[in-house]
């Protein structure tokens, strides 16, 4: 799995500043989460979160059924930063673990949640990892639009496989509306935009049962700078 790691010093660089230590998760994966079926009720239904600030189009409708098999409810946050989403996953009730090609990250990461399992991943690493474990939920937040497209679906193939049967991978993608990165502090390390299309053609790559909405906002006093992110949420097939 051909992984970004070109800018790996702009990552590390990145996690040694205090801003990327976010200790709260990003509301729209508090959201999705929420909105996965209840494991110990297979009766229960998801719920609706979408407000006015996401619209939520549909593929394929899905089942309420909880995962076949799920005895232990593992989660791995792939791409996992500074961990900003490790505690949301642990009170979720999952066995978490989490990697990064960011060795700045890791360190953080494991001396700061040792309740959860960290691993540094990055190319043969990756693929070792994905090929060995298999996970209820994966959250790959903020990682795939610095890959190629190529890259991209293959890495989705992975995570795909990497899902138990009914298990649920959740995930981003940065907007084609979106005009901040190259502001940012991250903004001389490679990204890549998508539209509708592309969002929906990447999906349909691994997936027929899918849901995807989108966040659009801009830095306070800074309205030229659209910060856009596609969000989604995609389940393999139970059988």
């Amino acid at each position: 799995i051909a992984l970004e790691t070109a800018n790996i010093d702009t990552w590390n660089r990145h996690y040694l500043r205090p801003e990327s230590k976010q200790s709260y998760p990003d509301e729209n994966l508090v959201r999705l989460i929420r909105s996965l079926p209840a494991r110990d009720t297979a009766s229960s239904s998801p719920s609706d979160d979408s407000t006015s600030a996401s619209r939520v189009q549909s593929g394929q409708a899905r089942t309420d059924s909880s995962p076949a098999g799920d005895t232990v409810l593992r989660a791995l946050d792939f791409g996992c930063g500074s961990g900003r989403h490790i505690p949301l996953l642990l009170e979720s009730g999952y066995r978490v673990q989490g990697c990064d090609s960011s060795e700045n990250a890791i360190v953080h990461c494991k001396a700061t949640y040792p309740e959860a399992e960290f691993f540094r991943c990055a190319g043969d690493s990756a693929e070792s990892l994905l090929s060995r474990e298999r996970y209820s939920l994966i959250v790959c937040w903020g990682v795939l639009h610095y890959l190629t497209e190529e890259n991209a679906r293959e890495l989705l193939s992975a995570l795909c496989a990497s899902l138990i049967p009914g298990g649920f991978l959740l995930g981003t993608l940065r907007k084609d509306s979106d005009t901040q990165f190259t502001h940012s502090a991250v903004g001389d390390s490679g990204i890549r935009l998508s539209n509708e299309t592309e969002l929906v053609r990447f999906l349909e790559s691994q997936f027929t049962d899918y849901q995807y909405g989108f966040m659009e906002r801009t830095p306070l006093g800074k309205t030229q700078q659209i910060i856009a992110h596609w969000f989604f949420r995609a389940r393999k097939p139970a059988k």
